[in-house]
């Protein structure tokens, strides 16, 4: 959800460790933390192709970064059962991320 950089002397850089990752959809937010060109739901992959080719980014490292994000999510989402969710809670996660895979796949 969030993505902070650490500034060092001589202009140095590098992206702080991940925080924020914890999904609110369990507990009835299905909205980004942060808005993607003023969107916050319902991101697909068209929609975060053309920012990146509007921000000078490759188009098939783009293609490829949504690739490898949605390969490696999908086998696990048989496994949210383990995260201790109810069936219910479960099974509306389990629906929401393979929609959302979905979503990103569609990139025109």
């Amino acid at each position: 959800k969030n993505v902070s950089v650490f500034f060092y002397p001589e202009n140095i850089w590098s992206v702080a460790p991940a925080y924020g990752l914890v999904s609110t959809i369990p507990y009835g937010d299905d909205r980004m933390a942060l808005d993607l060109d003023g969107r916050d739901r319902n991101l697909t992959g068209s929609t975060i192709l053309k920012f990146g080719l509007r921000n000078k980014l490759n188009e098939r490292v783009i293609r490829r970064m949504i690739d490898e994000i949605t390969e490696g999510i999908e086998p696990l989402v048989d496994t949210l059962g383990t995260i201790g969710y109810s069936e219910k809670k479960t099974t509306h996660l389990q629906r929401e991320i393979t929609q959302r895979i979905s979503q990103l796949r569609q990139m025109r």
